[in-house]
């Protein structure tokens, strides 16, 4: 790869802004539990996917990496792998360009041809190769490690430039990955110093792998220009295929063998099990085993047992001979800087043969399940309630929106889905619908039924007449009036036909909606509005319900919302058989929902032939808090009383100022309410003198949208929502 092409800058920060990555991430552990991390590895999870599909134009599945399967090998030329650590902004820009790296691998590369040559042992090499590292002393094991590496390294830099030449938008990712594994400070030490200038295995190795960066020196091997001049990078598309990449590996392993001096005799592995199984491993995996060459980089008195200063051994024929591992003279680094240059010299080689276990931090198997669901579910996170801290650049809380409502999901249970509600009496083993619920949901599709009459309305296109026209369509009733000298015998007809209307239904269900007499009527006028929609031809409706949720992993409660049903890609009896699962249960987080969904599911696309309606359902002011527990939550929230139905209401007149009509139903009990349940916050009992002042804020929130109806009275729902269909405002 040229040095020009390293130059170019295509950072993550240029588009993943804080609605997509956000600044403060913990650094720690993840956790089991349904978190903020597990979401946002979700969310980069189908980033990445997405760079794939465009760069490589194949479906190529993007997984994380495992503790039980921390070997990261694509050799099978099927899956890509990804770490934990891009949770982390630092790590986001690298571990995408090894990401972007392999599905190049999956593309470019014939893993045919690999397997064929690298599934044997020993692996195939022309018999002139052999018979010259014989002469050096080089054994059949490190020759057929460094042809692997050879080839991995010039497999690799074909497929880098050609990503930088047909994707230029993702050089800036191939450039994080670059300095952090070849374009290091350490390296360029090394490379600058007097180190791995020993004609052996190991200097070849690390001097030709360091190439591409720009403080190489070409001159600190014999042969070393002529290698870089035979892979001659600027030109490496001439190896279009990897038959030709293969063949060219081998010319560089020659050169490497004819410029090496005789390396010392290598004791055979004591350990003769171990060799034994590596070896039928290697068969299994196509892999060439390495373990017994990537040793610590050390001097040549460490590696020889003589003390500094004693000569190099000699051979019985007085030549002299070298260790394959001696680093040579290291004098100029400190032992801390050794372990760095160890550490990265070996992260470099797991590149290479695309083995990431020191640079890849995996997920367990229950972090796994829980992103399951949270990919299943289409589960991301959505910054709100700007301001409200009062930094109008920074969001105060991050809201959980789910956007694809399952059977799968509310068996999940409450740390996943804080609304569902099971009757562990029922019949299977997870427990059936609450009868209660069910029998709302029940009488909701009755009252469905009648109020799809009430609102056919929309569905319909208006024929108006118009008779006495002096031209038109002649009406027959009038031709006697022809005689009497009046001209007016035609007709004209007018027909009226109503846009397309789009009604989401945003509804309350926090821990005071709890009571029967609150979530039962309200469960039944949603079910009715949705059943009456799936009758009329024009009109299409969402719901979604929004709660909080609270997190062991996060330490925070954050506001929670999720998309239920939508009749454009859900069929009516999704409410039939998952609305009786659902229950109130959180706190109020209001306007952070409204915020979080006003884009997306409010408001929508706009066109001239499709009106937007918004149906608020609820019981009052909000109630929510935030106690800050991590580093992503830095100060604390009251989102109560004036604060927040202030912003709830800068939320309503946000949307209604999008063209969106807005209706709102009061949800009222003469039951007293529930207590309000929050970490740290106790709320009490609520009185009625308390919901009076609840009834009071909720007409300052909404306005004149605000409706204290029966939610339950077919009439009543039918005469608002008509009068908000055919309003002219």
């Amino acid at each position: 790869m040229s040095e020009d092409l390293l130059e170019d800058q295509a950072y993550s920060d240029f588009w993943l802004n804080k609605e997509s990555l956000h600044e403060y991430v913990p650094d720690g552990d993840i956790g089991d539990d349904f978190s903020i991390d597990l979401i946002q590895l979700a969310a980069y999870r189908r980033i990445v996917s997405n760079f794939i599909v465009i760069l490589t134009g194949m479906d190529i599945p993007v997984q994380f990496n495992s503790v039980e399967n921390s070997q990261l090998s694509f050799t099978d030329g099927k899956t890509v792998y990804l770490s934990s650590t891009i949770r982390n902004k630092k790590d986001f820009d690298w571990t995408v360009g090894i990401a972007l790296h392999e599905a190049s691998h999956i593309l470019l590369t014939d893993f045919d041809v690999f397997h064929s040559t690298f599934s044997k042992i020993p692996i195939p090499v022309p018999l002139q190769l052999k018979k010259k590292s014989k002469d050096k002393n080089i054994s059949e094991e490190q020759l057929a490690y460094v042809c692997k590496w050879v080839w991995n390294y010039v497999e690799d830099r074909y497929i880098d430039s050609y990503v930088f030449n047909e994707a230029p938008g993702y050089r800036g990712y191939y450039k994080a990955m670059y300095e952090k594994f070849w374009n290091s400070s350490t390296n360029s030490k090394a490379l600058q110093s007097d180190a791995f200038k020993v004609p052996n295995l190991l200097s070849y190795e690390f001097r030709v792998i360091n190439m591409t960066n720009e403080d190489t020196d070409l001159d600190a091997l014999p042969g070393l220009r002529e290698i870089a001049e035979l892979i001659d990078i600027d030109n490496i598309f001439r190896l279009d295929t990897t038959a030709k990449r293969m063949d060219l590996s081998y010319k560089v392993v020659e050169l490497i063998v004819d410029n090496l001096a005789k390396q010392e005799e290598q004791k055979p592995s004591s350990n003769a099990t171990f060799q034994k199984v590596s070896e039928k491993l290697a068969e299994k995996s196509g892999k060439v085993p390495t373990q017994k060459f990537n040793q610590p980089i050390k001097s040549k008195e460490e590696d020889s047992g003589k003390e500094k200063g004693e000569e190099d051994k000699e051979n019985d024929g007085g030549e002299k001979t070298y260790s394959p591992d001696d680093a040579g003279d290291i004098s100029d680094f400190s032992g801390e800087e050794l372990k760095e240059l160890n550490k990265q010299f070996n992260q470099q080689r797991n590149i290479l043969d695309h083995k990431f276990d020191d640079i890849k931090t995996g997920v367990t198997r229950e972090q796994q399940s829980v992103l399951e669901a949270i990919e299943n579910s289409d589960i991301v996170l959505v910054p709100t309630g700007y301001g409200l801290t009062g930094d109008y650049t920074q969001a105060a809380v991050d809201s959980v929106v789910v956007k694809k409502l399952s059977k799968k999901l509310i068996d999940a249970g409450k740390s996943i889905f804080p609304l569902a509600a099971k009757d562990r009496n029922a019949p299977g083993a997870l427990g059936g619908p609450v009868k209660r619920y069910e029998d709302a949901v029940v009488k909701g599709f009755t009252l469905g039924k009648m109020l799809g009459k009430k609102l056919q309305i929309r569905g319909e296109e208006n024929h108006i007449k118009y008779i006495r026209k002096t031209s038109g369509k002649i009406e027959r009733r009038l031709l006697a009036d022809i005689g009497c000298g009046i001209e007016g015998i035609f007709n004209r007809v007018r027909i009226e036909k109503y846009n397309k209307l789009r009604l989401h239904i945003s509804v309350d269900a926090s821990g005071s909606m709890q009571l029967d007499t609150k979530w039962c009527p309200t469960m039944t006028c949603v079910v009715a509005i949705c059943v009456a929609a799936s009758m009329v031809e024009n009109l299409a409706v969402s719901v979604s319900f929004r709660s909080t949720i609270y997190s062991k992993a996060n330490g925070s409660e954050l506001p929670y919302i999720v998309l239920a049903y939508d009749s454009k890609v859900d069929k009516i009896s999704k409410v039939r058989h998952l609305f009786p699962y659902l229950c109130a249960n959180g706190a109020t987080p209001e306007g952070l929902a409204f915020e979080s969904i006003a884009e997306e599911f409010i408001i929508g696309k706009r066109s001239t032939e499709q009106e937007h309606y918004f149906l608020n359902i609820s019981d009052g002011e909000p109630a929510y808090a935030l106690t800050p527990h991590n580093n992503r939550y830095r100060v604390s929230l009251n989102y109560t009383g004036e604060i927040g139905a202030l912003h709830t209401k800068t939320q309503v007149d946000k949307i209604r100022a999008k063209g969106v009509k807005i209706l709102s139903y009061f949800i009222h009990s003469d039951d007293y309410m529930s207590p309000v349940s929050m970490p740290g916050y106790n709320f009490g009992q609520v009185s009625k003198n308390r919901q009076l002042t609840y009834r009071q804020m909720f007409d300052k929130m909404y306005g004149k949208d605000a409706q204290f109806i029966d939610v339950e009275n077919v009439t009543d729902i039918a005469r608002t929502i008509n009068r908000l269909f055919l309003s002219k405002e």
